[in-house]
């Protein structure tokens, strides 16, 4: 019987909070996202998202070594 290797993910969210100083809540919005510091991020494993396969391969342990196999969108 043939052997596939299989690559599933989710997506998990990852949050952080921090406080900005700013003379409005648009102001303060734009701050927190133009801002990289992400050193005290947290992850918000309870609302992971929905397992989905983002590739397959012909072989045991075969993930990224050959050309990926194509498969019909199912769900």
């Amino acid at each position: 019987m043939p052997e596939f290797t299989v690559e599933t993910t989710y997506h998990l969210p990852v949050y952080r909070h921090r406080t900005y100083t700013a003379e409005t809540p648009e102001a303060a919005c734009r701050l927190a996202i133009e801002d990289e510091d992400w050193s005290q991020q947290k992850e918000d494993c309870e609302s992971s998202g929905e397992t989905f396969v983002t590739g397959i391969w012909q072989g045991a342990d075969a993930a990224h070594r050959g050309r990926a196999i194509q498969v019909a969108p199912a769900l």
